[in-house]
């Protein structure tokens, strides 16, 4: 078997916290790129799903981006269904 090398440019803080993970599954770097290489093989392709956006999803990320979406809490995910929805006559 012959050795081959990979070089890759990241950010500082991607590689320290997936690193960390790695660690957690108690894998190293090499480890975890080369299963990504092995599954990438094996499945003809990524091993998760990369998607392109439809265009209600483009028009979401970019009103987010611009700080337009309305924003809530998820503490009282019934707060914005009125009594009538709740017992079943929307």
């Amino acid at each position: 078997m012959v050795n081959a090398t990979v070089n890759i440019r990241l950010e500082a803080e991607d590689k320290k916290e997936a690193e960390k993970i790695f660690a957690t599954l108690g894998l190293t770097t090499s480890e975890a790129i080369r299963l990504f290489y092995r599954q990438t093989i094996l499945r003809r392709g990524l091993p998760f799903s990369v998607d392109i956006p439809n265009d209600v999803t483009v028009a979401a990320m970019e009103a987010a981006r611009r700080g337009e979406l309305e924003t809530g809490s998820f503490e009282d995910p019934g707060s914005r269904i009125s009594s009538n929805e709740r017992r079943g006559r929307a």
